[in-house]
């Protein structure tokens, strides 16, 4: 982990199921 897009989702383990969608993603 060191990418900016997982550090703005690394609250979300999985985004999109479990969150909304990556901002990029």
């Amino acid at each position: 982990m060191g990418d900016p897009f997982m550090l703005q989702q690394s609250t979300n383990p999985a985004p999109g199921i479990l969150g909304p969608p990556p901002p990029s993603f």
